[in-house]
């Protein structure tokens, strides 16, 4: 069910021109692996890079490629360090510090990337993709009323940017303000009708009110986008099993484990086939993997203590229910009436 959009712009340099000997051996490189990493070749752009670096330890442009090509290609801790190294050569490199922050934010080093954040501020002032980036940051820290403030302020600076619109609705979502939530993410179709994060977005606002044919029209639409997208599969069989059409979601769902097996919010949707079908024991262990896999994944705890609790463990289940981030005031009563916490 995960839905957030957690990447903003990432910038990369081309650079084109022609001389002599070595500074050309490095142009040619870094145009090579600048091919590569159109082409979504991660691994062969790296190369590329590289053998400019080998040339030139120190050339900016390649440093800064060769860091995107690592972050896309799922390594963010070795783009830290070319982003490191960059700003080791010049400590106001503007597209450093943005990439970094994008960096920092996928480790989970929020405090690092608002430090950043506030160093491009200074920079330079009225940024749009500062306070985007820290939007998304205090997102991620559960501060949703500041993160609102920095979206809002990235819209005043940048109103056509259909991504701050998607985020901004997001946050709503996890507010429950579904109707703003709505608005926010129906603008964002309207200024890039191809996004389909705002669609898989919607397809779960429409979920949790209940509003399943529209939950799915909506997951539909975004698939038809990016009909990979791992997330999207997800989402749409979580719909699926909502509706009551629970072989169909399990289908679904399996798909969205192969095609992310470290996707945990997959998992604990496969443990929730389980709860519908009364097979505990897998949902126990399918709900437990989600967990390992990502711990932030929501109320995997209150369904863990659902499933102990459905096999006679109360203990355990109370163990878990009290471990749930933000639970229900259905959840607080139950923990309250049949946990014996003072």
């Amino acid at each position: 069910m995960k839905y957030f959009l957690y990447t903003f712009l990432i910038f990369t340099l081309l650079v084109f021109g022609s001389c002599s000997s070595k500074v050309a051996d490095q142009q040619r490189f870094l145009l090579k692996g600048n091919e590569q990493l159109a082409k979504g070749m991660h691994s062969e752009a790296i190369r590329y890079y590289s053998e400019a670096l080998k040339l030139n330890p120190q050339y900016v442009d390649a440093l800064l490629n060769r860091g995107v090509a690592r972050f896309n290609s799922g390594d963010p801790i070795s783009a830290l360090g070319d982003y490191n190294a960059l700003l080791n050569i010049n400590q106001n490199y503007l597209p450093a510090y943005i990439n970094r922050t994008n960096a920092y934010l996928e480790l989970k080093q929020y405090e690092l990337a608002l430090e950043d954040v506030a160093t491009i501020k200074r920079i330079k002032p009225d940024t749009a993709i500062a306070y985007f980036a820290e939007g998304l940051i205090l997102a991620k820290q559960k501060k949703y009323d500041n993160a609102l403030v920095a979206f809002d302020k990235a819209v005043a600076l940048d109103p056509s940017n259909a991504e701050v619109y998607v985020n901004s609705g997001t946050v709503k979502y996890y507010m429950e303000r579904y109707d703003d939530a709505i608005k926010d993410l129906s603008k964002a179709l309207k200024l890039n009708p191809k996004e389909g994060n705002a669609y898989n977005a919607l397809s779960l606002v429409y979920h949790d009110i209940d509003s399943l044919i529209y939950a799915l029209e909506m997951i539909e639409k975004a698939l038809a986008i990016e009909n990979d997208q791992p997330y999207f599969i997800n989402n749409k069989g979580l719909i699926l099993l909502t509706m009551g059409r629970t072989e169909e979601a399990a289908e679904v769902i399996n798909r969205a484990i192969m095609a992310d097996p470290f996707n945990g919010w997959a998992y604990r949707n496969k443990g929730l086939y389980f709860m519908k079908t009364g097979d505990y024991e897998s949902a126990i262990r399918l709900l437990l993997q989600a967990e390992k896999l990502d711990n932030e994944v929501e109320k995997v705890y209150e369904y863990l203590g659902n499933a102990y609790d459905a096999i006679g463990e109360k203990t355990k289940a109370c163990e878990y229910w009290v471990k749930e981030k933000a639970p229900s005031a259905n959840l607080k009563i139950r923990i309250e009436s049949e946990c014996n916490y003072e």
